[in-house]
């Protein structure tokens, strides 16, 4: 009884503005897919995270992975990864991922910290750079020790670094809900 009223209420412009909206649907899907790897590439993924953390100029002092968190319709498999390089390296490495022509990832709870240079170490690259005359040589004038300074300053700016410590989220499709989990529903804003 139900079904005959449906069908008596249904009109073709409904039925075709239903399949259409169906057809659009499918093709979001399609998208998705394409977008986060299944669960056989997930090594291959996050080797990826860590090539493109290399290619940047960053060195990756940590890499591991953890418990993987089920979602609604994907897996959420969470790297955690400490690099160090310039903070243009880091800007760089966080670019590739600020755009949309990469697979989906999420970098989360980002601490960055100042790595300061050992300036004594930096002291004794600086004299071994100089001429054999300097180097020989014994006392300095102050103008000679202010220029030392400067010269070691802007050598210590030069060699600074950070060390970011984060976890990359890398998404795989399932297509299904968790089982025996409750989906949390995240509140809509408007724009």
């Amino acid at each position: 009884k139900e079904l005959a009223e449906l069908q008596a209420q249904a009109t073709e412009d409904g039925l075709r503005k239903l399949r259409t909206a169906k057809d659009q649907l499918v093709e979001e899907d399609k998208e998705n897919r394409k977008m986060l790897p299944t669960s056989n590439e997930v090594p291959d993924f996050i080797e990826s995270v860590q090539k493109d953390a290399i290619a940047s100029g960053l060195s990756v002092s940590r890499f591991d992975r953890l418990k993987t968190e089920r979602h609604d319709l994907v897996n959420a498999i969470p790297v955690k990864m400490t690099v160090q390089g310039s903070m243009l390296h880091l800007i760089s490495f966080l670019r590739i991922y600020a755009g949309n022509e990469r697979r989906v990832i999420t970098l989360t709870n980002i601490v960055i910290e100042d790595v300061r240079p050992d300036h004594g170490a930096l002291k004794k690259v600086l004299e071994a750079s100089k001429p054999l005359e300097d180097q020989q040589r014994g006392a300095k004038t102050p103008e000679e020790k202010l220029v030392a300074s400067i010269e070691l300053r802007h050598l210590a700016r030069k060699k600074s670094q950070v060390r970011a410590t984060f976890v990359a989220y890398a998404y795989t499709w399932t297509g299904e809900k968790p089982d025996g989990v409750t989906v949390k529903k995240h509140k809509k804003y408007r724009t």
